[in-house]
């Protein structure tokens, strides 16, 4: 993409290293957080309790690795919708409907206190427009995400 439109929003940057970084940010995204969030999820119990605290650990080190591309961001990030970058974006996708996580599982995931650079990047990439437009209906992505959790429980009863 970014050799194709050179003049777009750049999801990633153009320096080599700088880009092999978000790469490995976003690979850490995509193969612990959003795992982690979907056995939250999809367990009860003992396995969601230890699914949760495995995310925490799992928050707590991405959040530490953000403070290299998101310095000083907390309390109020400075985003437009023309420089949200890839990990912007993920972030956005998984904990965007962060509070319909809480309220369907009963825990609450991301917390400012525990997360504060994290907390405060998600408010403030959940409150520009674009992302006003594409997010889902809250009450259907209620029902889907409702659905989802009632299924996997209902399909690990043996």
């Amino acid at each position: 993409m970014a050799e194709t439109w050179k003049n777009a929003p750049r999801f990633l940057p153009d320096d080599p290293y700088e880009r092999a970084k978000i790469r490995f940010w976003a690979s850490f995204f995509n193969q612990q957080l959003f795992e982690g969030v979907g056995r939250v999820v999809t367990t009860d119990g003992e396995a969601q309790e230890k699914a949760t605290n495995d995310l925490f650990e799992k928050l707590k080190v991405f959040e530490e690795g953000m403070n290299e591309f998101f310095p000083g961001d907390s309390p109020t990030p400075s985003i437009n919708g023309e420089n949200m970058g890839l990990l912007d974006i993920l972030m956005c996708t998984l904990f965007g409907p962060y509070k319909i996580h809480e309220k369907v599982v009963g825990i609450k995931t991301i917390d400012p206190e525990r997360n504060p650079l994290l907390s405060s990047r998600l408010m403030a990439l959940t409150e520009q427009p674009v992302m006003k437009e594409i997010n889902p209906p809250h009450e259907k992505l209620l029902a889907l995400i409702h659905f989802i959790r009632q299924n996997a429980l209902q399909s690990s009863v043996p």
